[in-house]
């Protein structure tokens, strides 16, 4: 968590970010999305709201006071009497008011309480599982920055390779036309040929709204309109990960995986509240301490039934001390309730170490496929790269033997086609690589926000993105 909030109050400041481009970058991207991204904003939430979970279940160890002040009016008729022989008759009646005081503190400390004990190492160890599981999250949304980021500049590749080929088709259109007016080559051509620009045209569209929709995309993580960005450097390098070694990888993910960690104390916290439910049924010992003050006064106003006269009479009782008391529980019968829960806890427990074990197995084989991934793209890059040229070679040829009339129109589009995919291809494969080495350093626990600042720097303000309206 501190290497990530070390990084958070470095990029707010923005101290890191350079701020002589007018396109947005990568790192201002991410500045932007951290206060926005809604995803981002829920798992701090998620995560705030569980850490609480230690102090929680604390403070059932904790000792308890309770306040009590009641207030009390009370108003009442009545009467009574009692007859001795014949003739006289004792007693009276008439009206009471009556007001009551009382205040009252207790102190109340568990003293064995086992059950507790073990729900308080539950919540510590859901506390950790928050904390890790957040570290996740924050990785995850880097991960989503720079897909997202990258996904434009993709975008916008794949839209000037198919913008070119368009062009470079619409040429080979028009210089079909022309041999076709002077008599050098049948119609046929010209029908291949423009449906080849028709279909080009299409690919143009489909493009161009890609481009738009991941702009799009930028907007859903800052909620804010994005027109422009920096683009790529040519001399991005693409070099293998270190070390080389796929085994040492393996083993640092399993040491150091966010999402496995966090898995792992959700276990701990399982086999915590098995505890927990299995005794239940042993004695609870409390001790408790009170301090009390009563107050009451009251005012009788009536008359005296045997000599038939008014009179009244005020009186008042107070009452202050304390108590000090020790109570011991034992549920004997709670109707099946204890075995239930005992029973429940530990499937739960098992549940949820059987998570664990497949998400250890999980993140072993994520890491050697993420792995081997880095290791053929970088050898995809450079086979992409050296496609590139050979498609240009095969076009430089193909094109002198159609002027020299042993090639058709045909061989020359295909031509054309396989040069403009080849670089598609390579762009792809750029972009592939990065996405590939980020996500085995988060597989592995080290993808940090140091990562886009790398990558960050290897964008070229020479190089501006734009949506295509702005073509």
């Amino acid at each position: 968590m501190n290497r990530f909030a070390n990084f958070f109050i470095l990029i707010s400041l923005g101290i890191l970010a350079p701020l002589c481009w007018s396109a947005d970058t990568l790192l201002q991207i991410y500045k932007v999305s951290l206060r926005n991204d809604s995803e981002l904003l829920a798992a701090q939430a998620e995560y705030l709201a569980k850490t609480e979970s230690k102090n929680i279940n604390r403070a059932a160890l904790l000792p308890n006071i309770d306040a009590i002040g009641t207030y009390s009016e009370n108003e009442w008729k009545g009467s009574s009497t009692s007859v001795l022989g014949q003739s006289s008759i004792f007693g009276r009646k008439g009206n009471t008011d009556q007001d009551k005081k009382s205040y009252s503190i207790t102190l109340s400390q568990p003293i064995f309480n086992l059950p507790a004990w073990f729900s308080f190492q539950q919540g510590k160890e859901l506390s950790y599982e928050a904390q890790l599981q957040f570290s996740a999250n924050q990785q995850s949304f880097i991960l989503r920055c720079a897909d997202t980021y990258y996904g434009v500049l993709r975008a916008r590749e794949t839209l000037e390779s198919t913008i070119a080929e368009e062009e470079a088709i619409r040429d080979q259109l028009d210089q079909a036309k022309k041999r076709f007016e002077v008599g050098l080559t049948p119609i046929t051509e010209i029908h291949e040929t423009k449906a080849a620009y028709d279909n080009a045209q299409v690919k143009s569209l489909e493009a161009t709204a890609a481009l738009d929709i991941a702009f799009e995309g930028l907007t859903v993580l800052t909620g804010q309109p994005h027109e422009k960005l920096v683009g790529l450097a040519t001399g991005f390098p693409i070099i293998k990960p270190e070390p080389l070694g796929r085994e040492a990888w393996v083993q640092f993910a399993l040491a150091n995986n966010f999402s496995l960690k966090a898995a792992r104390h959700a276990r701990d916290a399982a086999a915590q509240n098995a505890k927990s439910k299995k005794y239940e049924h042993l004695p609870k010992l409390t001790g408790s301490i009170s301090y009390y003050d009563d107050r009451s006064d009251s005012y009788f106003m009536g008359t005296d039934l045997q000599t038939n006269t008014t009179f009244s009479s005020p009186s008042e009782s107070s009452s202050l001390g304390y108590s000090t008391g020790v109570e011991i529980s034992v549920p004997i019968f709670t109707g099946g309730l204890i075995s239930a829960e005992r029973r429940q806890a530990m499937q739960q427990s098992l549940q949820l170490k059987a998570v664990w074990v497949g998400k250890k197995r999980s993140i072993a084989q994520q890491t050697k496929s993420q792995h081997l991934q880095v290791f053929t793209n970088v050898a995809r890059v450079q086979a992409r790269e050296q496609a590139v040229g050979s498609a240009k070679s095969v076009l430089t040829s193909t094109e002198e033997s159609y002027e020299a009339g042993t090639r058709n129109i045909a061989d020359v589009l295909i031509a054309q086609r396989s040069l403009y995919q080849a670089k598609r291809d390579y762009a792809d494969s750029r972009y592939d690589y990065i996405d590939s080495l980020l996500r085995l350093k988060e597989v592995s626990g080290q993808l940090s926000p140091k990562d886009l600042i790398e990558l960050n720097n290897w964008l070229d303000p020479e190089i501006i993105v734009m949506k295509s309206a702005h073509q």
